[in-house]
């Protein structure tokens, strides 16, 4: 209990007594006492706190950290004293944004955790140059620390959840803001059935010619390179059987192809040329 007598050293808070939010404090030496020093009001040490940091690199090697918690005292909307804006001069940052506004956050303290909570994240940077980057978790406590949740980042534009403890997720951007693009959830919404995907579609690249095969009709087809880039994009009329032309290098191709229920599946595809 309280003995009423604050310690060298100890913080503290005050209640003000006005109604209209503002108030003066004043501290004079009449309030200071020599002694009563063996008293020292602080929370167990023991105390276990659900967060982790996502960190942004660059190839520049420019980037930031952010921090993500869930405390029994915090909600998601702004906390005073516990969510903090971003206050960065890094040419390329990372951040969150507090539910259901703009605001960037550096630290997002959020309400008890739940698998179903998801997390905005946004992207930018100071200039129109393509660059690759890296997302991946910095630093883990609590909950996080075990087996049992899994933190994914999901790429909207790729249709991709990459569970981060199986490292970073690499992508390429040459836009200077970006806040619809990337979420942290801890459960991986996509098709959880590889066979209903690979019964639905294949998709192959032979002799620089892409073959799409479904069972629904599709509506478009974005395919990308290895590093996030859109470098070609078909429209068709709800065909069920595609052949286009594709002249591009070898390699890695990720293609989203969308079906006219409005369902977007995403094929990885390897191209070689004979």
């Amino acid at each position: 209990v309280f003995n009423g007598k604050i310690s060298s050293g100890q913080g503290f808070k005050i209640k003000a007594i006005t109604t209209n939010g503002t108030g003066i404090a004043t501290f004079n030496n009449c309030m200071r006492i020599s002694g009563n020093n063996n008293q020292f009001m602080k929370s167990s040490s023991d105390a276990t706190i659900d967060r982790y940091k996502l960190s942004l690199t660059g190839t520049s090697g420019v980037g930031n950290q952010i921090l993500i918690a869930y405390l029994p005292e915090t909600t998601m909307a702004y906390d005073r004293m516990y969510d903090a804006e971003l206050n960065t001069v890094s040419s390329a940052q990372i951040y969150s944004i507090l539910d259901g506004s703009t605001t960037q956050l550096a630290i997002n303290s959020r309400a008890p955790f739940l698998n179903t909570d998801i997390v905005n994240l946004g992207i930018s940077k100071s200039n129109t140059v393509s660059e690759n980057f890296t997302i991946k978790i910095a630093d883990k406590e609590g909950i996080f620390t075990s087996n049992t949740v899994n933190i994914y980042l999901f790429d909207s534009l790729l249709g991709i959840y990459h569970n981060l403890a199986n490292g970073g997720y690499s992508f390429n951007t040459d836009t200077t803001e970006s806040m619809n693009r990337f979420q942290v959830v801890y459960q991986n919404n996509s098709l959880n059935s590889n066979e209903f995907e690979s019964n639905t579609i294949i998709a192959t690249i032979n002799n620089e010619a892409l073959k799409i095969v479904s069972k629904l009709p599709i509506t478009n087809i974005y395919v990308y390179d290895i590093s996030g880039r859109l470098i070609k994009s078909y429209d068709v009329s709800n065909e069920i059987n595609i052949n286009k032309p594709f002249y591009f290098s070898e390699g890695v191709y990720l293609a989203k192809i969308k079906l006219d229920t409005g369902l977007i599946i995403s094929k990885k595809i390897i191209h070689l040329k004979k």
